[in-house]
């Protein structure tokens, strides 16, 4: 790791995997979204910025020891899943004038990672490599997967 300790790397990685887990495609420690992050924050964050998520990250987990009564880490999915349903609901019930959140800003980060993988884009989506034509209003059949373009 570049700039994740083991506990941060475990940290993300737990939530990552939450939110995107392993089912008939693979999760995001699967495409390895944690190492991309850290790698990002290496590599591509301004300092502070780096700084900033990192201090979301150690803010998230503290919360989750508060309320939780232990570490994110430690939970079972199903705890997991249930604690960040409740962060979504309260996250997107708040006004943030300030700044965006840590978590909005780690969710958007995790599912970007994760379609911008060749896993993640063959697997869940039907992938065009080749630009075709533009077709307006295109019929959707049951079990087609949503066509992804250029644009995330």
């Amino acid at each position: 790791m570049q700039v994740f300790d083991d506990e941060q790397y475990l940290l993300t990685r737990a939530i990552a995997d939450t939110i995107l887990p392993r089912t008939d495609s693979p999760s995001a420690s699967d495409v390895k979204v944690p190492e991309f992050m850290d790698l990002l924050l290496q590599d591509v964050f301004e300092s502070e910025a780096s700084t900033l998520f990192l201090k979301g990250l150690e803010d998230f987990e503290n919360t989750c020891l508060k309320k939780s009564g232990q570490s994110f880490t430690s939970m079972t999915e199903q705890e997991k899943h249930t604690y960040l349903t409740e962060v979504d609901e309260k996250m997107l019930g708040a006004t943030h004038s300030d700044k965006v959140p840590f978590y909005a800003t780690f969710k958007q980060l995790c599912i970007r990672i994760y379609y911008s993988t060749e896993e993640g884009i063959k697997q869940n989506l039907n992938y065009n490599p080749i630009p075709e034509g533009y077709q307006g209003d295109v019929a959707l059949r049951p079990g087609d997967k949503v066509e992804v373009g250029n644009e995330m």
